[in-house]
């Protein structure tokens, strides 16, 4: 298991790892620092989508409703490769002219949405797999449960970024790998395992260019918990 998005990101640069479950963002700086490292990728897909949105949240009691209000408030996020918990948030707000106060990077979505429910911090965010309503509940309740859900408001949605991706890395061969690929992303009973424990649909083939075209959002030194890079 490892520690951080950016633990990850660097075991499975130096193969200490066969396959693994990859964050849209560390499959985006892996592609980008070692390309080649990721043998085969396949994108999830969950209500027909390969793609998701980050929905900005903060409390449903809070004084925020526009975007603007949020100019040197403090966020909770995920981890500074988290896309939808981080990334995507973060530079939506940059390209809106809001400059954010002083994060705090809490390792997962469920925690970062606490720290908004028990008002230590003012605002997060969160995957959703689309902007109706009826998802964007779901992905709520599935971290905060069903009463938290309730007591969250979406501020704004952020462009969409590819989902995750399940990655067999080059420490296979590839022969292996390709004898893999139907057990795990077509059928039989590795296939509907992965699907449960992933929460998808099923999978596609990855578009790596739109990973690696995600590279220029991400911080350069994520271990340093600084603010992200700007796109320009």
């Amino acid at each position: 298991m490892a520690e951080s998005y950016d633990d990850l990101g660097q075991a499975l640069a130096r193969g200490d790892a066969e396959m693994a479950w990859v964050p849209a963002a560390v499959l985006a700086k892996l592609e980008s620092t070692h390309p080649g490292a990721a043998r085969m990728a396949y994108t999830a897909l969950r209500n027909g989508s390969a793609s998701y949105r980050s929905a900005i949240v903060t409390h449903s009691h809070a004084r925020y409703e526009r975007l603007e209000d949020l100019a040197g408030v403090n966020p909770a996020w995920a981890d500074p490769l988290s896309l939808g918990g981080c990334v995507l948030a973060t530079d939506h707000l940059r390209r809106h002219h809001v400059e954010l106060g002083e994060p705090t990077y809490l390792g997962s979505h469920p925690a970062a949405l606490e720290a908004v429910l028990h008002r230590t911090a003012e605002f997060g965010a969160v995957s959703v797999t689309s902007m109706q309503r009826q998802h964007v509940q779901s992905a709520l309740t599935r971290n905060v449960g069903e009463a938290g859900a309730h007591r969250l408001k979406v501020l704004a949605f952020t462009d969409p970024a590819p989902n995750d991706a399940f990655v067999l890395t080059r420490a296979l061969t590839p022969s292996r790998t390709e004898e893999l690929r139907p057990h795990l992303f077509e059928t039989g009973p590795a296939h509907r395992a992965l699907c449960l424990a992933m929460e998808t649909d099923g999978f596609t083939r990855a578009d790596l260019d739109a990973y690696r075209r995600l590279a220029g959002l991400l911080p350069d030194d994520p271990g340093d918990r600084s603010t992200l890079r700007p796109t320009g």
